[in-house]
């Protein structure tokens, strides 16, 4: 018997992604991905561009209330705004757009509680404290000297599978197919904002477990010298200069903030969409095989405890079941047809081209910091594009990819 389309596609883009990076370099993948970022914008441009479109919704709201509102009253008037208001909040696209202004608020706290907890942390700043025994790390470190495999052996195994990006190219392709209403009925009913909406609550609570849990628990670092490397040592006394520490994005992540490991909360959330959207249950073991030997490998290196990675794959999956009632409330697009390439305008080509070939620069070739004005630029660029239009619109869904293109691939 034959695969469903969906089954197929999703799996042979994570194995081709394992495969390129065999042979291509960090910018030959991150080429290939904007491509696929592009192609997928251009392949999902909706024939009518109103069909889904927030703006009508509310200008139907209105041309009800002109054709009834003659004799209204103020009271009226405010009763159908509270209406107004419901029915926007109930729409799918916009409850995904206030998910990821919510995700977005959830890590910038996080970012800055990385930075309190290391700089209240007073024995890492001129020491390095004795970490606590991790058993898990304990039993790698045995296995690895039995089979005589030293640090760089293991690092070169986690390279060549290169799990988190064969993750991204997966789950490009699981959007793409739900986007596009490819596979068997079962993938057909799923709705791109419903799973994006789904997503994203998932990873702003996994999140938010973050911060509170190595905010309350602070635990010494593995890593020699963490602080030195990372911090300004001593911290600032000016309490504008250590504020302002703890806004810089950190990239390289920090060195207390330990449970639960947010690489963990990332990749766990990408196998769970791709698995899901595929619905194949030999490709869900390799994926969930393959990933735990990226994380074991990182709980052998001891950049997190044991316990980080198995509680970050735990939570994410558990809130990635909770939150499954999110899909059943945002099926939207689903008789959606689609512009075909063959009738894709060159301004077109353009107006989705520049956006994604910049960020493809920005991510190549610039800094981690130019990186980050640039995800803001895209996020400014976004909401200007709503304001403007007076609503959404599929470019600024494109933009959104594009931020998260340029995201994933500085943090991931």
């Amino acid at each position: 018997t034959h695969l469903p389309l969906q089954q197929r596609l999703v799996a042979a883009s994570f194995a081709s992604s394992s495969a390129l990076n065999q042979v291509g370099s960090f910018g030959t993948c991150a080429f290939v991905a904007a491509t696929v970022v592009l192609w997928f914008g251009l392949s999902s441009i909706p024939l009518d561009h109103q069909h889904s479109s927030i703006a009508s919704n509310v200008a139907n709201a209105k041309k009800h209330d002109d054709d009834d509102g003659a004799d209204r009253t103020k009271s009226n008037t405010s009763l159908i705004q509270q209406q107004q208001l419901q029915t926007l909040l109930q729409d799918g696209k916009v409850r995904t757009i206030l998910a990821g202004f919510f995700v977005t608020i959830a890590l910038l706290t996080e970012n800055f509680l990385v930075w309190v907890v290391s700089a209240t942390y007073v024995p890492s700043h001129n020491d390095t404290p004795t970490p606590l025994q991790d058993n898990g790390r304990l039993v790698l470190q045995s296995l690895a000297s039995l089979a005589s495999f030293t640090k760089a052996d293991l690092q070169s195994i986690r390279d060549a599978l290169n799990v988190p990006w064969s993750l991204v190219s997966a789950l490009a392709t699981s959007l793409l197919c739900v986007e596009l209403h490819m596979g068997d009925d079962r993938s057909k009913k799923r709705s791109l904002w419903g799973v994006v909406l789904r997503a994203l609550m998932t990873l702003a609570f996994a999140r938010m477990i973050r911060g509170i849990s190595f905010s309350l628990t602070v635990l010494p670092s593995q890593i020699p010298f963490c602080y030195d490397n990372k911090f300004p040592n001593p911290p600032p006394d000016n309490w504008s200069e250590w504020i302002w520490v703890g806004l810089n994005p950190a990239t390289n992540g920090g060195c207390n903030d330990l449970i639960v490991s947010g690489h963990a909360t990332i990749t766990s959330l990408f196998a769970c969409i791709c698995t899901s959207v595929s619905g194949n249950t030999l490709f869900g073991i390799c994926v969930w095989v393959l990933l735990s030997v990226d994380f074991l490998v990182e709980m052998y290196q001891g950049l997190h405890y044991s316990v980080d990675m198995f509680l970050g794959g735990v939570i994410t999956s558990l809130l990635w079941k909770s939150f499954a009632h999110l899909e059943k409330d945002a099926h939207i697009g689903k008789n959606t047809k689609f512009v075909s390439l063959e009738h894709i305008s060159v301004s077109d080509g353009m107006w989705y081209g520049v956006p994604t070939y910049v960020a493809f620069g920005v991510l190549t070739f610039g800094s981690s910091f130019m990186a980050n004005g640039f995800i803001y630029l895209y996020l400014v660029c976004s909401v200007g594009v709503v304001v403007k239009n007076g609503g959404y619109s599929h470019y600024v869904q494109h933009l959104l990819l594009c931020l998260l293109y340029v995201a994933l691939g500085v943090y991931l």
